[in-house]
């Protein structure tokens, strides 16, 4: 059974009943000690998810291209083909490799949150992910909760995650999609 459906089915009890679970301590002290995941100035820190909140800038050396590149090693999945999959320019992958040197550039939450399906990411690796850009899942937010659900379950279909969301929410969260108006063709 699609993991989904029973959001789709009961959409109020899914609110009132699903928490976005927090990145384990385990996984802290995991990632604490694997120097593949951090620069030599920057250090996993919960605190970087308020960044984004507190409008403050990123400190000037994050580098979120060594640990993508580090899942798409680990995955066996190149950068072409995560570009592809996850329906963005390679030009984005660029920007991220170079962001550690360009003050300023963040990329999109919606971008990450595409890279972690398609690398198919746990729930810790992509909280990470997110963390280390300052965007973190927010409890609340239908978008987030359905996105942090299907990842707990392993479900990584963009599109029908997407879509799921269309359905509650009222728009894409994913993949900004335009919708024709049925009268424009009339």
């Amino acid at each position: 059974m699609d993991p989904l459906t029973h959001i789709l089915n009961d959409p109020d009890s899914f609110i009132k009943s699903y928490k976005i679970p927090e990145i384990s301590s385990q996984f802290i002290r995991r990632f604490l000690t694997q120097e593949t995941y951090i620069t030599e100035d920057f250090s996993y820190n919960p605190i970087l998810a308020s960044f984004k909140a507190a409008h403050k800038e990123l400190p000037i050396n994050v580098d979120l291209y060594k640990p993508i590149l580090y899942y798409c090693n680990k995955k066996g999945i190149d950068e072409s083909e995560l570009y592809k999959q996850g329906n963005f320019n390679r030009s984005v992958l660029t920007d991220i490799r170079n962001m550690k040197y360009t003050k300023g550039y963040l990329p999109k939450k919606d971008i990450l949150l595409r890279i972690c399906l398609v690398l198919k990411l746990t729930h810790d690796e992509t909280l990470e992910l997110l963390n280390i850009a300052g965007h973190p899942l927010i409890q609340g937010y239908l978008p987030d909760m359905i996105v942090s659900h299907a990842i707990t379950e392993k479900y990584y279909d963009i599109t029908n995650i997407d879509d799921a969301i269309l359905q509650l929410y009222g728009k894409y969260y994913l993949q900004p999609k335009k919708i024709k108006d049925k009268t424009e063709n009339s």
